[in-house]
């Protein structure tokens, strides 16, 4: 009995870690689009979250199956809980990154110095997103305080972002280019909340292998 349930655990474990992966590559594709607005990734970007929701679906069936047909030990339901709310987070950072592509194409032709902004940006907020899911594979709690701590490099370059588009805004004139500084904001802010739900998901691996919560 017990061997089978550490099997349906381990695969929980892996579709997981699926799911991260997945979320590391749109991250990825993302960035290539913003290097070179000539390589539009929607049409990439939209299947993968759609697998990851798809894997999102299977944990969550999978975990209450564990806790409806098992007797999980206190370790075992720390990582079953911690495993339902990193698939949350997860599915979130991929909700976000699929917005993000879906506003891209309106903004390649803006304002030179916001637009490199945006990509240092989305630069820390990759590392983010990739020490987040480093810290759940090593299952490291040293490396998950290091990415929560991290999370406030992503803040700073966000507010960096915001000031430069503010500026930019009080100066234009151009009802076109307004729209799109504030398109700039909108993409800018996911970008943010990537990050948070990143930092997010290293607190639940912190709970995980210490049995502390750490705050949000």
């Amino acid at each position: 009995m017990r061997e089978r349930f550490d099997h349906q655990l381990e695969k929980m474990h892996m579709e997981l870690v699926e799911m991260m992966a997945i979320s590391e590559k749109m991250m990825a594709l993302t960035l290539r689009e913003l290097k070179n607005p000539a390589n539009h990734t929607m049409i990439e970007i939209s299947p993968l979250y759609e697998t990851v929701e798809e894997l999102k679906k299977k944990v969550e069936a999978r975990c209450l199956k564990l806790l409806l047909q098992q007797q999980p030990v206190a370790r075992d339901l720390r990582r079953i809980s911690s495993t339902l709310e990193m698939i949350n987070d997860i599915d979130r950072v991929g909700e976000q990154i699929l917005n993000i592509n879906g506003m891209l194409e309106k903004v390649n032709q803006t304002d030179g110095l916001a637009y490199n902004a945006l990509l240092e940006l989305a630069k820390v907020t990759q590392k983010a997103l990739s020490l987040s899911v480093q810290a759940y594979i090593q299952e490291d709690p040293a490396l998950a305080e290091e990415m929560v701590a991290y999370d406030d490099v992503v803040d700073k370059a966000f507010k960096t972002m915001k000031k430069s588009l503010i500026k930019i805004m009080k100066l234009e004139e151009d009802e076109t280019k307004e729209e799109e500084i504030l398109d700039l904001l909108l993409i800018a802010k996911y970008f943010e909340k990537i990050a948070d739900h990143s930092a997010n998901a290293a607190r639940w691996l912190i709970f995980l292998v210490t049995g502390e919560r750490k705050g949000t």
